[in-house]
């Protein structure tokens, strides 16, 4: 019986010693996990390496893309300052809004947007204290029946209306309009200031002298012009 005992505790110690010498079984575990968290890392790699891969071939089209609206915009730009400088004479534009843009003021003499070179404001300023009206002013209408007064402000507006903005006014207005005409001929000289064609024609002349005659119960009617490059009756 010895023998056989003895063998069995030889074996067990020979288990046990191997259960000592194997891998604990945190070890165990951690080998086990390596493989996903290997693969969580590859994974993430990838996904940045797209975002990178993506970006960089998105630059190019931005690039172009922001080229090309600073490209529109410089055009732009350029058609505006070409549009808003290059105009001879006393235009002032298409529109009003273009007038403002172009330093041109509404005169209420000329009943037109002039530029600073094509006006005498000192004249100017005289003739809107020549009028018929409380302290030398003017009163002006928006119809012929002289119902509706128009404030002098509201008028340059019309401009943008040529085909159906018209203001109304008095027989005398027109009358003084033409004597203050044929003085700021003669100023324009000395003082240097550029007299719109459209005044500066024997037509306009002609036009005036013939108030000489008209009946003064009619008054009378005009429009506001942008352009007074060009004779308009």
């Amino acid at each position: 019986m010895r023998p056989t005992k003895s063998l069995n505790n030889t074996r067990i110690l020979e288990e046990e010693e191997s259960l000592l010498s194997g891998p604990l079984p945190e070890q165990v575990a951690s080998r086990q996990t390596r493989p996903c968290s290997f693969f969580s890392r590859y994974q993430k790699s990838a996904i940045v390496l797209k975002d990178v891969i993506l970006l960089a071939l998105a630059i190019p089209t931005l690039v172009t893309l922001g080229q090309h609206v600073a490209d529109r915009a410089r055009s732009t730009a350029t058609q505006h300052s070409r549009q808003d400088t290059a105009l001879p004479g006393c235009n002032c534009g298409t529109s009003v809004a273009q007038a403002v843009r172009l330093g041109c003021q509404y005169d209420t003499l000329a009943a037109a947007w002039l530029p600073p070179h094509c006006r005498d404001d000192e004249l100017t300023a005289l003739f809107d204290r020549s009028g018929d009206g409380p302290n030398g002013t003017w009163t002006y209408w928006s119809d012929v029946h002289h119902s509706t007064e128009i404030a002098v402000g509201d008028i340059g507006a019309l401009a943008d209306d040529p085909r159906h903005g018209r203001f109304y006014a008095t027989y005398r207005w027109h009358m003084v309009h033409c004597f203050f005409y044929w003085r700021k001929a003669i100023r324009s000289q000395a003082l240097g200031i550029t007299l719109e064609d459209r005044f500066n024609t024997e037509k306009h002349a002609i036009h005036c002298s013939k108030m000489l005659d008209a009946n003064r119960t009619i008054g009378a009617v005009s429009g506001v012009a942008l352009n007074s490059n060009r004779w308009d009756p």
